[in-house]
């Protein structure tokens, strides 16, 4: 077991990842997506150095210097080419951003009907092995398909639709493919649910119930992530990370915020998270007494945990509140975190 660090610095932040076991690691770059901060407080995205937990602003998307603007940016994902996707619920916008300078394009529209379905509260997102984007939206509970390059949109699965699967399962959120090629959906309609969809008949089936005390300890998740033959899932009302049997769906708690054996307690509720290409889980969420948005480095194995970045603290870098979205950059998929027979990439947040 790592011992338990009581404060964020370079140094401890170093010496955590000294103690992990395998290879050797090296300071990674996490893209956060932010619905707070930034011009108007309209968010941004930022950059986040994995070993000194220092942010810079990579784009901020109330600012038209970038791009067209945004208003509530949520998930966003690393793209095999080098740049990053972003879905803005509030402006209804899916949007490319070049990694390098932030500049942002419009890759499809969800409030023109000329392009296909229109979107309520796009959410979730991932890219399927085609190159083709899988948008979830939540209010209107559907997945829809973007084509990348004409931004023409189809309907992959309609939750309303019973011939698709249960119908009492709504408000997807989370995408993501596991190492079988499976996507993977979280919906959170009352109760917490991770279902299978099939890509192309967009068919729905049950894989993981967070009410079915027989697959673990009940709870209500806030985001599912993948990486290869791996899934993990964050819970803000209990707290904790679970990992996920791909077979079965049961559930094991691999940390737990508010265990003092394993890092401070700090009242902190995971919102999503992400795998580093160290493989370590990078945690973002807030405080629930003080409303401050950090960012934890997580180790899977022992459960061990350090704070790596608190966005209230000038010292650190540009400041944002409201994390809704984590992801590597494209050096991950080199690594094979979330490529190779996957089917395609996804992200909480990622996913």
């Amino acid at each position: 077991m790592l011992r338990p660090f009581r404060a964020t610095s370079p140094a401890c932040l170093a010496l955590f990842l000294a103690l992990l076991p395998g290879a050797a690691l090296k300071a990674e770059v996490m893209v956060l997506s932010n619905a707070g901060g930034g011009t108007g407080d309209r968010g941004a995205l930022l950059l986040l150095n994995t070993e000194t937990g220092r942010r810079t602003l990579l784009s901020n998307v109330g600012h038209p210097i970038y791009g067209p603007i945004g208003a509530d940016p949520r998930r966003v994902i690393a793209s095999p080419d080098g740049n990053l996707l972003v879905v803005d619920s509030w402006v209804k916008l899916l949007f490319k951003v070049d990694a390098a300078t932030g500049q942002r394009t419009i890759v499809s529209d969800f409030t023109d009907s000329g392009q296909g379905p229109t979107g309520a509260d796009l959410f979730g997102l991932a890219i399927e092995a085609s190159g083709s984007i899988l948008v979830t939206d939540s209010e209107s509970s559907l997945i829809i398909r973007v084509d990348p390059v004409t931004g023409q949109r189809t309907l992959l699965s309609d939750f309303a639709n019973p011939a698709q699967g249960s119908d009492w399962v709504t408000n997807p959120r989370d995408l993501a493919w596991d190492g079988e090629g499976r996507l993977m959906v979280l919906a959170n309609s009352g109760d917490s649910v991770i279902l299978i969809v099939d890509p192309v008949t967009g068919n729905r089936s049950i894989f993981s119930s967070m009410s079915n005390p027989s697959q673990g300890e009940p709870t209500q998740l806030s985001s599912v992530i993948t990486a290869n033959t791996r899934i993990f899932a964050a819970s803000g009302s209990s707290k904790k990370i679970y990992r996920v049997d791909p077979a079965s769906g049961n559930r094991t708690a691999v940390a737990d915020f508010e265990d003092p054996a394993h890092g401070t307690v700090t009242n902190f509720r995971p919102v999503t998270l992400a795998v580093d290409p160290n493989g370590l889980l990078q945690v973002a969420g807030y405080d629930s007494f003080t409303g401050v948005s950090k960012v934890y480095s997580v180790d899977p194995q022992s459960g061990d945990r350090v704070l790596l970045s608190d966005l209230s603290l000038p010292e650190q870098g540009a400041m944002a509140s409201q994390v809704i979205g984590i992801t590597p950059l494209a050096s991950l998929f080199a690594d094979g975190f979330e490529s190779g027979d996957t089917g395609g990439w996804s992200s909480a947040s990622g996913l």
